[in-house]
């Protein structure tokens, strides 16, 4: 079904994307699918994403309001494989890491310059188009002969972002989960003299760019070390992102910008990603200063500084 764009809402897209969510649901291939994955310990996660794609790029889009549907706009249906309330990962053939994630499209904007249409795609399109099943068979595949880890992404919604900045008093924080980075190794001790804090969600964007250029180093209450090289890579890659700050529509942008290419963002990330950079761009800009600064002095007289996951 072809609509025009002016008389389409993003309330009435979901709502189709929602329709087909409930037809794969009921879909046998996939049932059998969903049962496969729920005997290896994992669940499927639906969800729906805002996307613009052409033909030579794929970036994640944040229309205005209800009507403001940028052209070239599309909805993605994902399904992702969770464990423990976490998006997993595992390695392909090669031993890259993989997330154990896909999505197929729902909606697209039709090839056409002269008016602003959209297609609804039906469920036999979406099947003809990404077979999801199949692909995810494939999924499990990998996942049981090389095993799960869980990513970066917790499988829940996005949280209002909250206290931004970088704190050295833990008791802030109160229900909030937060980061802990101290000088040097880990010696068993927590909130220690020198450590500094920042909420988990505001440590979001930092994790992201230490996961793409060390994969496996977040796990859930874990604990990672930081080397000087580590240190000054990340250091080199906040200052281009603080650059490609202002044009970016999004946080998937922003790392489209300095090649990172290994993350599917799940929808409520995305948010969430924007929230901390985006929308307060003067906050994250502090935040990554005084971060910047605290680490340089502390790389002054250590060899390495910890991070301790909540």
């Amino acid at each position: 079904m072809v609509v025009r764009y002016r008389k389409t809402s993003r309330a009435q897209i979901r709502a189709h994307g929602n329709e087909l969510i409930e037809m794969l649901r009921a879909d046998s291939a996939f049932e059998e699918t969903e049962a496969r994955a729920q005997e290896m310990g994992l669940q499927l996660a639906l969800s729906l994403k805002d996307t613009y794609t052409d033909i030579k790029k794929e970036v994640y889009v944040r229309p205005r309001d209800e009507q403001d549907l940028p052209y070239g706009y599309a909805l993605e249906l994902c399904v992702d494989l969770v464990r423990d309330g976490f998006i997993q990962k595992t390695r392909d053939a090669a031993g890259q890491p993989l997330q154990l994630s896909l999505s197929g499209t729902a909606v697209s904007t039709p090839d056409t310059l002269l008016v602003r249409q959209l297609e609804f795609f039906s469920y036999e399109q979406l099947r003809a188009r990404n077979p999801l099943p199949a692909m995810l068979e494939e999924l499990l595949d990998m996942a049981e002969e090389n095993g799960t880890t869980p990513s970066v992404f917790a499988d829940r919604p996005a949280e209002p972002a909250r206290l931004l900045t970088l704190q050295t008093d833990p008791s802030v924080f109160e229900d909030v989960p937060a980061v802990e980075l101290l000088p040097g190794t880990f010696t068993g001790k927590f909130g220690g003299d020198s450590s500094v804090f920042l909420a988990q969600d505001a440590f979001f964007p930092y994790l992201l760019l230490l996961e793409a250029d060390q994969p496996g180093l977040y796990t859930p209450h874990g604990v990672a070390t930081l080397d000087r090289a580590a240190w000054e890579a990340l250091s080199e890659q906040l200052g281009e992102l603080l650059r490609a700050l202002p044009r970016a529509g999004t946080f998937s942008v922003l790392l489209l910008s300095l090649g990172i290419f290994s993350f599917l963002l799940p929808d409520h990330a995305e948010k969430l990603l924007n929230q901390v950079t985006l929308d307060r761009p003067d906050d994250f800009a502090g935040t990554t200063d005084a971060l910047l600064a605290w680490g340089n002095e502390v790389f002054a007289e250590a060899d390495c500084l910890t991070l301790l996951f909540p």
